[in-house]
């Protein structure tokens, strides 16, 4: 699900009737009046999750199959007893940001008509995202408790990603990304703040005019009383699904970004295409590059690296029976042959290159600084040297003629 930032919301918008979420301590809406209709407005809990209805029949029949487990196998009482989605309001997840392995603990209290999860600014920020069109998943507590083993994690690097090791129970303001602190939380802009704009200052010379999170910190006041300045009707009308997801290829991505940064007169598309190529084609490209220059590898039969191509040319690791004694725990026979299984590279050509045509078609058509241009060039013509024979070149019998 596409992370959303929400602060407020109505039991309407949700889908979740006004008496089951004071059941879950939504007891006043944001102004102080005590709960007794789906058309307050209330302020979100920081640990608490919107989840995309989309996602909804997922986690129902993942509760049931736990449940069933823990009958079955564990001979215990079944834990969530859900029919319906609806029944999975107020029970706990885990979520998880790609790449990482902390999960923070949430709890379901509603749903969205989209593909986004909405959740609470400094809820997004403890899992280490931003909110600029990051995806993330969740799980039901009681599946990430009950089928998780450190056993069943691959050995190599990079195993123990995407694995919820540890588990954030309490949001602390003060250990999220600062990022998140400076997240606007005023009901009102005054007048000598517009005034302030026109001469365009730094926004350091005006934030002790602000309210914003960082300044809450220290008070109960960091996580509970954010404003807002405008309403709407329902938190969800909006694209159901990203773009990122609708469009096809990165070029289609990028025109849709730079198209929509031509249509604003605060953009500069110029300055905002070559920060795209210095901060991230630029880096993947020379990432990648040095990957392939320093890879291994990989024989395809039985798994095993290497730093350097074994002088047969196949992989010299000792045969390994399997099915009878020790065999069957992986272990090696004293005598017989070798592997001789296939090797293959473990970088590809196509995972340096990914990113030059489009970088190069960014540049031709909405331009970058001079510098910009001559660093692309010159890494592209790198990657051309590597890949291609300069002494051999292929021809055509039309070069003859």
């Amino acid at each position: 699900m596409s992370d959303v930032p929400a602060t407020h919301f109505r039991p309407r918008e949700i889908g979740v009737p006004w008496k089951t979420l004071h059941g879950l301590g939504y007891t006043h809406d944001y102004r102080g009046k005590p709960l007794n209709d789906d058309e307050q407005t209330l302020e979100l809990f920081p640990q608490d999750f919107i989840v995309a209805k989309g996602a909804a029949d997922f986690l129902l029949r993942t509760a049931n199959y736990i449940d069933e487990l823990l009958v079955r196998f564990y001979g215990m009482e079944p834990y969530y007893n859900a029919d319906k989605s609806d029944d999975l309001v107020g029970h706990l997840i885990c979520a998880l940001a790609p790449h990482t392995s902390g999960g923070v603990l949430s709890r379901i209290i509603g749903w969205a008509d989209c593909s986004g999860g909405y959740a609470h600014p400094l809820f997004h920020a403890a899992k280490r995202r931003n909110c600029d069109g990051d995806e993330d998943a969740i799980m039901l507590l009681m599946d990430g408790l009950l089928n998780f083993s450190r056993d069943i994690l691959p050995a190599n690097r990079g195993g123990q990603m995407d694995a919820p090791l540890v588990l954030t129970t309490r949001l602390n303001p003060t250990e999220v990304d600062k990022e998140a602190l400076n997240v606007d939380s005023a009901w009102f802009y005054e007048r000598d703040f517009y005034e302030a704009t026109l001469n365009q200052p730094h926004p350091k010379e005006i934030q002790g005019r602000m309210d914003f999170v960082e300044r809450r910190l220290g008070s109960v006041a960091a996580v509970r009383g954010y404003g807002f300045t405008h309403d709407c009707h329902a938190i969800d009308r909006g694209p159901a699904l990203s773009a990122y997801k609708t469009l096809d290829t990165m070029i289609d991505k990028m025109n849709g970004q730079l198209a929509l940064g031509q249509r604003l007169r605060g953009v500069n598309v110029r300055q905002v295409a070559s920060s795209v190529v210095r901060s991230h084609f630029l880096p993947d490209l020379r990432g990648n590059l040095n990957a392939y220059g320093r890879q291994k590898v990989r024989c395809l039969k039985c798994g095993h690296s290497y730093r350097r191509m074994p002088l047969s040319g196949s992989c010299i690791q000792p045969k390994k029976e399997t099915g009878r004694g020790l065999a069957r725990m992986g272990v090696a026979k004293t005598e017989g042959g070798l592997c001789n299984g296939n090797l293959a590279l473990t970088v590809s050509e196509g995972a340096v290159r990914k990113y030059i045509e489009v970088m190069r078609f960014v540049m031709d058509h909405y331009g970058v600084d001079l510098y910009t241009r001559q660093n692309a060039d010159w890494l592209a013509s790198s990657v051309d040297s590597l890949f291609n024979n300069d002494r051999a070149k292929q021809l055509s019998l039309s070069d003859f003629l």
